[in-house]
């Protein structure tokens, strides 16, 4: 069995911009809150992972988890970066917030009904965070903090030089690398 030291999962279930309509459409039907920097989460990935890894799960003990962080990504102007951007530099550099929070798994519901509602609470503070940040321009990294005193953000900085560069050299030091393999196996 392979031991896991995280596990990634996007309960938004894709981009925001391809989501986005489904999911008010889905708010609406529900009476849930219309989310306009975030879609309603799915949660079925998540019942299956605390079906099996969460404290009561199937697994052996050792495989369980013991934490779900939760993380949320605030872009410039809300445009998510793309591939295409970072590598032609079309944009100007920019800072991206991540803001993350950690919660006890123990302290997560575990019936579908209210882990759904739990997560509903966790995208409205989200929403939350991120209106007051597109509307200020200042990241509230106070506002839900659920580990004592939040600390400040550490910018990430995107510099489409660097990452050009970086893309190069990885190029370049994989070219070096098959040519290598062709001499000695020719």
């Amino acid at each position: 069995m392979k031991s896991r030291n995280c596990l990634v999962l996007f309960p938004e279930g894709g981009f925001l911009r391809k989501r986005k309509a489904v999911s008010q459409s889905f708010a609406k039907k529900k009476d849930l809150p219309l989310l306009e920097h975030c879609t309603i989460p799915r949660i079925g990935a998540l019942e299956v992972i605390m079906d099996e890894i969460g404290p009561q799960g199937k697994m052996p003990q050792s495989s369980h988890i013991s934490k779900i962080v939760d993380v949320t990504i605030a872009y410039p102007e809300g445009r998510p970066l793309d591939l295409q951007n970072i590598v032609s530099g079309y944009r100007p550099p920019c800072t991206t917030h991540v803001h993350y929070r950690t919660f006890d798994v123990n302290s997560i519901p575990t019936n579908s009904e209210d882990l759904f509602k739990w997560m509903v609470k966790i995208y409205e503070e989200k929403e939350e965070m991120l209106a007051e940040y597109y509307k200020t321009g200042v990241y509230p990294y106070k506002m839900y903090s659920t580990s004592g005193p939040a600390m400040p953000p550490t910018p990430l900085k995107h510099n489409a030089h660097t990452y050009a560069l970086g893309h190069l050299l990885f190029v370049l030091a994989n070219s070096l690398l098959i040519a290598v393999y062709y001499y000695f196996t020719h």
